[in-house]
């Protein structure tokens, strides 16, 4: 199941997703605005098209806001739903892309590996002197360590 995640649309967010699908496999922020400048799409209804309140780079941070609020609800086994992102930011390239695609891609994938344990780093670091964290460290360091 496909919705918003913490900035909230008016618009489907299943619809939505389906909609950027049909741009490819990866899309900018800029093919995301120019498929919702389309009336008859979810998109369109993600945006401020009011000209004299809103300019086209507005937009295209709307646009960015759009990629990186897609998740997906997972229902676990004790019924506590957890939020994973559809879309992953790719910063080299400039684009945004269903996670899915990373996933399958090796090269792709360990970048995204890279990305996450210099955040695992970044978390450590700024919460290491927090000893109710003990065993999330640990687990942190098991990781960094594989």
């Amino acid at each position: 199941m496909v919705e918003w995640g913490f900035i909230k649309f008016s618009a489907d967010a299943q619809k939505c997703y389906d909609e950027l699908l049909t741009i490819g496999e990866t899309w900018t922020p800029e093919q995301v605005l120019e498929l919702a400048r389309n009336p008859k799409t979810e998109l369109h209804k993600c945006f401020d098209w009011n000209d004299t309140t809103a300019a086209e780079k507005w937009r295209i941070q709307q646009a960015r806001k759009v990629c990186i609020s897609i998740t997906i609800k997972v229902e676990q086994v004790r019924n506590e739903p957890i939020k994973i992102r559809v879309i992953q930011h790719d910063p080299e390239k400039r684009v945004y892309r269903p996670i899915v695609y990373t996933l399958r891609n090796e090269d792709e994938y360990s970048r995204l590996l890279i990305q996450a344990k210099k955040e695992m780093i970044a978390f450590r670091n700024r919460y290491k002197s927090i000893t109710e964290l003990e065993g999330v460290m640990d687990e942190i360091e098991a990781a960094l360590a594989a």
